[in-house]
């Protein structure tokens, strides 16, 4: 399922529109770097295990970077303190 949606978000004008509906900034189409699906950050000291978000999305705005972590949880639960982890990722 990720890896159908990463490939509709491939067309640069839906993930403008996606991004434009998910934040409150102003993405153009020339600010956004990559989606990317299943990359793998290696677990942190605090961590039982590495992190794996189904989908990444960088993009800028106004010179600033953001990264957006999407989870599919279509018939599954959540990792054990996977949001947790998800976001002590996105800090560092």
């Amino acid at each position: 399922m990720t890896e159908i949606f990463a490939q509709v978000l491939s067309k640069e004008w839906l993930l403008h529109d996606f991004l434009k509906s998910l934040t409150d900034l102003t993405v153009s189409e020339a600010n956004i770097r990559e989606v990317t699906t299943q990359k793998i950050y290696t677990k942190q000291e605090d961590h039982q295990t590495d992190s794996r978000p189904d989908m990444i999305i960088r993009f800028s705005d106004e010179g600033k970077s953001h990264v957006v972590f999407i989870e599919n949880k279509l018939g599954t639960g959540e990792g054990y303190i996977q949001l947790k982890r998800y976001a002590d990722h996105l800090r560092s």
